[in-house]
């Protein structure tokens, strides 16, 4: 028995090849989409989000590098501000120094009397104002520097006071108890032993008393002068920042 095979209509056959040729077209089309699409979509994270990160860690390191040469220039800058205050400081205390303890006085006028009736912390405000070189300060090292002069000029007052009291007793000593007096110097002993050979031993006494008691008072005056020099030397001396 025969078979005969059913025969596909050429228009039919024709229509379904144009038919899967067109999906076929469709799908390459698609897939031209998909590659401009993620094309695109590649372009568009590169823009916003690995430029931008790259972007900012660039500028995160030049940041950096201006951050630690700033760094090094302010250190250049407060290393020549320490010198500068230095030397300021340095100028003030030995122009201060010599001016308001008495160096600068006349000779005839270092006497105890004069040097003690120097006001020693008015002279230290003063010529803190009128200092030139002190400019220089800033506004925290001039406040440290008041603040310095004041406590130094109250240990001052303190000597003084201590001082004048010891010059004070000294003479009351002289009155009641010579005897208990320090003994004169070398020299002044000289002149008393040239003077003991035509001096009455009485006036030769109240020489020699005259002469313990200035002796004593220098003495004392000028160990007070001594520490004052030494305390207004020590304000160079402060722990600065």
């Amino acid at each position: 028995m025969r078979t005969y095979r059913k025969k596909t209509p050429k228009n039919l056959k024709s229509y379904g090849d144009a038919k899967t040729n067109s999906f076929d077209s469709w799908l390459v089309r698609l897939s031209h989409l998909a590659q401009v699409g993620l094309f695109v979509f590649t372009l568009w994270t590169i823009h916003y989000t690995v430029i931008p990160l790259y972007q900012k860690s660039l500028l995160d390191e030049q940041i950096a590098q201006k951050e630690l040469e700033l760094n090094r220039k302010n250190k250049t800058l407060e290393n020549i501000y320490k010198q500068v205050r230095k030397l300021s400081l340095s100028q003030y205390v030995m122009s201060s120094g010599s001016e308001c303890t008495g160096i600068l006085l006349p000779p005839n006028n270092h006497t105890s009397q004069k040097l003690l009736e120097i006001d020693i912390p008015s002279c230290l405000i003063k010529t803190a104002s009128e200092h030139g070189a002190l400019d220089n300060l800033n506004q925290i090292d001039r406040e440290v520097l008041n603040k310095t002069i004041a406590q130094t000029s109250k240990k001052i007052t303190a000597l003084r006071g201590i001082a004048i009291k010891g010059i004070e007793e000294l003479k009351i000593k002289a009155k009641s108890h010579p005897e208990t007096l320090p003994p004169p110097g070398r020299y002044t002993t000289s002149i008393l032993n040239i003077l003991s050979t035509s001096e009455p031993p009485a006036m030769l006494k109240e020489q020699k008393i005259k002469a313990q008691i200035e002796a004593e008072t220098s003495r004392i005056t000028y160990e007070y002068i001594s520490k004052s020099q030494a305390l207004i030397l020590s304000i160079s001396h402060e722990k600065w920042q």
